[in-house]
C-alpha cells in the first residue's frame, strides 16, 4: 500500500521548503524539532502557498488546478481539484477532524487539523470510516488556526503518529489568509464523499472524483472569513464522480 504521509513529506521538502521567499512563507524550528511553516498565519502566503496547502492534504493524491466561477455579475476565482482516491484524499486525510484544545486567544476561531498524519493516527471518526492506514516514519500535519502552533502541540501528534517531533511538517495558515480560503474552499470532494457515506453509498465504487469551488476573498475578521468559505463551498461547490455502480 502506498504511503500518502512519504508523498507529501517530498512535497514538502522539495517543493516548499526550498522557495518560502517565492512561496511568501515563513519557516521555524521549533525547540522539539518539529519544522513548522507559516503560510498565511503571520506570513502572507499566496496563490501558490495555498495550491500546495491542498496538495498536501488530500496526501498528494491529485491535480489542483486554479480555474474562474461565473454567476449572474459574481466574477470569481476557483479552487478545482481532480483526484483519483477521493476516500482517502478526504476522509482519511484532508478533513479538518484532528481534535486540537480550543484558542484562548480573543477573537479566533476553534483551530483545525488536517492531513496525512491523521490517516496514521486514525484518533478521529472521520479517518476511522475508511480502511485506508498509513505507516510511516515521517508525516505532515496542518493547522487551520489564527495562532501559530507550538512545541506541545508537534509532540502530541508525533505521539499520536509513534515518529520523532523531528519527523515531523507543520502546515498552518488562518482561514482569513489566501492560502487559508483556497485550502477551505478546495473541500468539496472530501464534504461530498462524507455525504455519500452518510447516504449509505459504498465508496469502494468511487472510482475518482472533481470538485470546484470559488474561492471565497479572504478577510480579515476570522468569523467572517469562516462564514465566507463555509458560503462558498456549501452554496458555490461542484462535484463530479466516476463510480463503478449501476
Amino acid at each position: 500500500m502506498f504511503s500518502i504521509s512519504q508523498e507529501v513529506v517530498r512535497i514538502v521538502r522539495e517543493q516548499i521548503l526550498p522557495y518560502v521567499e517565492q512561496l511568501n512563507c515563513q519557516v521555524h524550528q521549533l525547540k522539539n524539532g518539529a519544522t513548522l511553516v507559516d503560510m498565511g498565519v503571520y506570513a502572507p502566503g499566496g496563490w501558490l502557498a495555498g495550491k500546495l496547502f491542498v496538495e498536501a492534504t488530500i496526501g498528494g493524491l491529485g491535480h489542483v488546478d486554479f480555474g474562474r466561477f461565473r454567476l449572474g455579475q459574481i466574477d470569481l476565482p476557483s479552487i478545482d481539484v481532480y483526484i483519483d482516491h477521493p476516500a482517502t484524499a478526504g476522509l482519511s486525510s484532508q478533513f479538518s477532524s484532528w481534535p486540537l484544545p480550543r484558542s484562548e486567544v480573543p477573537g479566533t476561531i476553534h483551530p483545525m487539523g488536517s492531513g496525512p498524519a491523521r490517516a496514521i493516527a486514525r484518533i478521529d471518526p472521520f479517518a476511522q470510516a475508511w480502511e485506508y492506514q498509513d505507516n510511516h516514519h515521517e508525516t505532515v500535519f496542518a493547522i487551520q488556526a489564527a495562532v501559530l502552533p507550538d512545541e506541545a502541540l508537534a509532540e502530541e501528534v508525533a505521539r499520536q503518529c509513534h515518529i520523532s517531533p523531528q519527523n515531523l511538517y507543520i502546515l498552518a495558515a488562518k482561514t482569513g489568509s489566501i492560502a487559508g480560503s483556497i485550502q477551505v474552499c478546495s473541500r468539496t470532494v472530501e464534504t461530498s464523499i462524507w455525504r455519500l457515506h452518510k447516504c449509505g453509498f459504498d465508496l469502494h465504487k468511487v472510482i475518482c472524483g472533481m470538485g470546484t469551488c470559488p474561492v471565497a476573498p479572504p478577510a480579515s475578521d476570522e468569523f467572517q472569513a469562516m462564514v465566507r468559505v463555509n458560503a462558498a463551498v456549501i452554496y458555490g461547490g461542484l462535484v463530479r464522480y466516476v463510480v463503478n455502480a449501476t
